[in-house]
């Protein structure tokens, strides 16, 4: 008997666990959910419960005092802002940059900002937001944060 609890433990250890951290998506939802639906390509319904949701992404290997370009390509009905938000090591937020509103359609759109980073700042906080409480539908993909040469 206690070898079927041990084994049924064991399987339900392997078969309902959370996906290995290789597959985990490196976005969140900001009052919406982010779902892969194709590879690298994902899509954001949010909640219409106020404005500011979509997704957030924190890239590693921030350097304080770079001048940085947040990029993504985006299709929808929706219109977005991007937003980035810095902080220092503590957790202390230092500043904000926030692009114009957009307006999203069909054909995929790239769309960027360039943000001169505090040279305190060591994390921060990518976003694509929308701008207006409603309850929508985007797509994203191509995430990229490069450093401006």
């Amino acid at each position: 008997m206690k070898i079927k609890f041990l084994l049924f433990i064991a399987f339900l250890f392997v078969f309902c666990s959370p996906s290995s951290a290789a597959e985990k998506s490196p976005f969140f939802g900001v009052s919406a959910t982010v779902v892969q639906v194709e590879d690298g390509t994902f899509e954001v319904t949010t909640k219409g419960a106020e404005e500011n949701e979509g997704f957030v992404f924190s890239p590693e290997g921030v350097k304080g005092g770079e001048t940085i370009i947040f990029e993504v390509q985006v299709k929808g009905e929706a219109a977005v802002y991007l937003l980035v938000d810095e902080t220092n090591a503590r957790g202390t937020f230092l500043a904000e940059t926030v692009s114009p509103v957009i307006g999203l359609h069909e054909p995929w759109r790239t769309i960027q900002l360039e943000v001169e980073l505090q040279e305190t700042t060591s994390q921060i906080d990518a976003m694509v937001l929308t701008n207006k409480q409603e309850k929508t539908k985007f797509m994203f993909r191509n995430v990229k944060m490069s450093v401006k040469e």
